[in-house]
């Protein structure tokens, strides 16, 4: 006589079917985080772009939304280090990640905005993995182009999380961000300016000393006029290069931008 099972019964068969049925290794597989950082570099590409029709700040908004899972109950967490990283590295929000990428939240006034290089091309370059379940991360170094061609490099570690609808969002990034290409801080600005213009200086000393020289001691010999030339101009440019020095002590306590005061990327 066949035996009647209950639906309570027949449901909890079912279940026990479909898991012995389910593959063990099911999770997160290394294409999906590969595909995950090539959507990433696309996407900062795409806010750099979106800078000249003023719409990088809605570009960034939905950046962070799409990839990032600040919005999901584990939340995200951006992390970033080096040298010229900003004063507050820590990024636990939305809206404070969208600062570091854009700018313009005077809750960071260090934030300059680190997609409005703005960048050409990313290049992940991955160094190991960890697959387990639906939680991933990779490590390794990412290469930023800029417009100019100009690349800066940088270390990274990433944490995935797969939702139940299949997507793959960043819960953890931790990022070295380096000096961008172009944007010299306040410091070697001074001191661009001031070694070209004792560079000017010495020139013109060179020139006036030169020509004084030649007509006071007319008839001095080619060679010893030259001689003396060469001597004079590596005097100036000592005498320059010690005023050089000078200045950049004395400036030099002053803080980089975006920096701890100790003195920093996709």
């Amino acid at each position: 006589m066949p035996t009647t099972r209950s639906p309570m019964q027949l449901a909890l068969l079912s279940w026990v079917l479909l898991l012995k049925l389910r593959p063990l290794d099911a999770g997160i597989s290394q294409d999906q985080v590969l595909q995950a950082q090539q959507q990433w570099g696309e996407a900062l590409v795409g806010v750099g772009e979106a800078f000249h029709s003023g719409k990088h700040m809605k570009r960034a908004a939905a950046f962070v939304d799409e990839l990032y899972a600040f919005k999901t109950e584990q939340g995200a967490i951006l992390q970033l280090t080096g040298p010229d990283r900003p004063k507050q590295p820590f990024r636990l929000t939305r809206e404070a990640t969208v600062s570091f990428f854009v700018g313009g939240n005077l809750e960071f006034p260090d934030d300059r905005g680190f997609a409005l290089q703005p960048w050409t091309a990313v290049k992940f370059e991955n160094s190991g993995f960890v697959l387990k379940n639906d939680t991933a991360f990779a490590v390794g170094e990412y290469q930023f182009t800029d417009a100019q061609g100009l690349q800066s490099r940088a270390q990274y570690s990433f944490g995935y999380q797969l939702e139940s609808t299949g997507q793959l969002r960043i819960v953890l990034q931790q990022s070295s961000v380096s000096a961008l290409p172009g944007r010299a801080g306040p410091v070697k600005r001074i001191l661009l300016i001031l070694l070209k213009a004792m560079l000017v200086i010495a020139a013109c000393f060179f020139i006036a000393s030169l020509l004084a020289m030649t007509q006071v001691q007319a008839r001095v010999s080619p060679l010893a006029r030259w001689i003396l030339a060469v001597r004079l101009l590596e005097r100036t440019v000592q005498r320059s290069l010690r005023l050089v020095t000078r200045d950049a002590s004395t400036h030099s306590t002053l803080p980089l931008p975006g920096s701890s005061g100790s003195g920093k990327v996709v």
